[in-house]
């Protein structure tokens, strides 16, 4: 997960790079992919995080039945992890390699490729909310039966971790998702309107990171910080 979030910083990096010093103006092809290219290595590590919440409720014997077998979450997480690179991907590039000469066919593919990213984005968000929900809940009922003994406060930390990243997660997703959505559908209006473009950019540019930045604190720091002076999210 961290090794996927940190192709994704760096690409990003290199992209806003690219923008900042006007790199290859005249390269279409350079320019599309350098944009379009790190969020499938974005989307993959939230992707994983999904498959482990998944596969941690699979697993859990008195809840059976909610989901499908582990090797049935896997394939499903292995297609969601695929299925930019083979389907968004190439739309970007066959976009810039057609921009030159067919500029209104190249921007038919890049709104088809946001529209399609939109449903994955937010299609993985909703995911992660419903397992993290029902994986809390599990959590929870144990935790209140293991109040007296030593797994009490690792219980509760585990809690608190997966609704803080969780919450990160799908406001990140879902934010970016609607961004998307409008950029492939009002892109036109959008694109006249510098207020508009402001707005849309603040979250667009930023959720990504803060959201990088949040798992990654709470995957190599424990949270004592968060159980002793942080009220518990509800999701």
């Amino acid at each position: 997960m961290l090794v996927s979030f940190l192709i994704f910083s760096i690409g990003r990096f290199a992209n806003i790079m690219v923008f900042l010093l006007d790199s290859f103006p005249e390269n279409w092809i350079g320019r599309i992919c350098s944009f379009d290219l790190p969020w499938p290595f974005g989307l993959t590590a939230i992707t994983l995080y999904l498959i482990g919440i998944s596969q941690t409720i699979s697993e859990t014997h008195s809840i059976s039945g909610w989901l499908p077998p582990p090797v049935i979450v896997d394939m499903i997480g292995i297609i969601g992890i695929f299925l930019p690179f083979v389907l968004c991907v190439p739309m970007t590039i066959a976009a810039g390699v057609i921009a030159e000469k067919h500029l209104d066919k190249a921007e038919f593919l890049v709104r088809l490729a946001h529209g399609f990213w939109f449903l994955g984005a937010f299609s993985i968000g909703s995911g992660i909310l419903y397992a993290a929900v029902r994986l809390v809940n599990i959590l929870k009922k144990h935790h209140q039966r293991s109040r007296r003994t030593p797994e009490y406060a690792s219980i509760q930390s585990g809690i608190l971790k997966i609704q803080v990243m969780a919450t990160s997660l799908v406001i990140c997703l879902w934010v970016l998702s609607i961004c998307v959505l409008l950029y492939s559908t009002v892109r036109d209006q959008l694109m006249s309107n510098s207020m508009a473009v402001t707005i849309i950019s603040i979250p667009y540019i930023l959720m990504a990171p803060i959201t990088i930045l949040c798992a990654e604190i709470l995957v190599i720091f424990r949270l004592v910080f968060f159980e002793k002076y942080c009220f518990p999210l509800i999701l």
